[in-house]
């Protein structure tokens, strides 16, 4: 999608993005105050810089797990959103070594109404200034499994409230956050443990779990593995196998 497309074009209310769209141009919808709805799909690798700038009628956000670069003030002066959620239900994300998602400097300025932003464990560089004047934050639910290995930037975190935002993080990772700079700061971490049958870490027990499990056994493949050890025997086999399918099945 080009460069300034739809840029001050006011009248626009919504908008879903076909799937052969790689990626949303810089200020794309730069201006587009009457948007409420935008619609993006897997389909799309990149959004660009003041790609959503001043859209001030979207009031909520979801951006797919294909995405791996947000760019400079892509949601930039969006004061009317109140929840931006980011997908991550494909594996790849762990699978795949190349695959590392960006928040790049100042992609979440001014979302000063934006209760609860999702941080999945795909991100390896947070970029300088990203959650500037996020003032309006009460939670952070951050999937990253090691936060001291992440490449912070200075003042990612600057403006957000620590004493009032409280940060979820994965189960046994608190002491790690707590002395990790930046993410220390927060007075309120809160570990969230592993969903039962989740063993790929998406937030949902299927057959993806499964698959991962098999990986893992047969070809001594873990990097789709992040919970594999279902029945807590302290081994990967086919009883962890066995423990996922009676989840799916519901017993």
């Amino acid at each position: 999608m080009g460069t300034k497309v739809f840029r001050d074009c006011t009248g626009l209310t919504s908008v879903t993005i076909p799937n052969s769209v790689k990626w949303i141009g810089v200020e794309a919808f730069y201006g587009c105050t009457g948007l409420s709805e935008v619609t993006i799909p897997n389909s799309v690798n990149e959004v660009g810089e003041k790609a959503l700038y001043g859209c001030t009628g979207l009031t909520s956000l979801t951006i797919p797990n294909s995405v791996t670069t947000i760019g400079d003030y892509a949601f930039s002066g969006c004061s009317g959103l109140s929840s931006i959620v980011v997908e991550n239900g494909n594996p790849r994300y762990d699978s795949r070594d190349n695959c590392n998602a960006i928040i790049d400097t100042w992609s979440n300025t001014l979302i000063t109404g934006c209760k609860g932003s999702f941080i999945p464990n795909s991100v390896t560089t947070i970029g300088k200034e990203a959650f500037w004047f996020c003032y309006g934050l009460t939670s952070i639910k951050s999937k990253i499994l090691n936060p001291d290995k992440v490449t912070m930037y200075s003042y990612v975190l600057s403006g957000i409230n620590k004493s009032n935002c409280s940060l979820f993080v994965p189960q046994g990772t608190k002491d790690v956050y707590q002395a990790t700079p930046q993410w220390s700061d927060f007075v309120n971490i809160v570990e969230v443990p592993f969903a039962s049958g989740d063993v790929n870490y998406d937030d949902i027990c299927n057959s993806a779990d499964v698959t991962a499990l098999y990986k893992s056994i047969l070809n001594n493949d873990d990097s789709m593995i992040v919970n594999g050890d279902q029945n807590g025997d302290g081994i990967v086999n086919s009883a962890d196998v066995t423990a996922v399918y009676k989840i799916i099945l519901g017993n």
